[in-house]
């Protein structure tokens, strides 16, 4: 990703600040960290990491903050997304949420199915794009854009995994264990 990170792009409304709480949470860390070991998810110019892990739940959905570490991410560090309206997130937690909060929401919302979403910063060869018929956005649009969330929903109807043309992969699936599975077996032939 060549794009200096500035953080979010959306304003944030803190509902509470009390840090988030959900039986999956050890599981969401533990894919957190292997990203981190894999290196999908680096130090960013201009502060910060990249890459973004989320999961749905009955009131919305707990993603990683914005710019967070995954190697070492506390729980502090996620935050609740309940809904969003416009350009305000609406959240829980005691952190800003991703910069990629509302392309989270907006896959959630066009994908029922999907109850994982892992972004990590690898835009993968050729041969396996090639190999895995992945899909790429025809342009590069700045991250956290709706630009670029438009881009994503041209072709994410029907691929569990693409990839965000010069920025990264966003893999999707009905669990945590899948969607960091199906893009690792992937990445681990490259």
């Amino acid at each position: 990703m060549s794009e200096k990170y500035i953080g979010t792009k959306f304003t944030t409304n803190f509902l509470s600040q009390q840090p988030v709480q959900h039986s999956q949470i050890s599981e969401l860390k533990k894919w957190c960290s292997i990203f981190a070991q894999k290196g999908l998810s680096p130090a960013l110019p201009g502060g910060g990491f990249g890459g973004n892990l989320s999961f749905r739940c009955s009131n919305g959905f707990i993603i990683t903050a914005t710019g967070a570490n995954l190697q070492n991410i506390s729980a502090s560090q996620l935050v609740l997304v309940k809904k969003i309206k416009g350009n305000t997130v609406f959240v829980e937690g005691k952190q800003q949420p991703s910069s990629e909060a509302i392309l989270h929401y907006a896959l959630y919302t066009k994908r029922p199915k999907v109850n994982a979403i892992f972004h990590g910063h690898n835009l993968l060869n050729s041969k396996l794009i090639s190999q895995y018929n992945i899909p790429i956005t025809a342009k590069k649009q700045p991250y956290g854009s709706y630009a670029q969330i438009k881009e994503v929903l041209k072709i994410c109807a029907n691929y569990d995994i693409l990839l965000i043309k010069q920025h990264g992969f966003i893999s999707m699936a009905a669990n945590m264990n899948s969607a960091g599975k199906q893009i690792l077996d992937i990445i681990d032939k490259g």
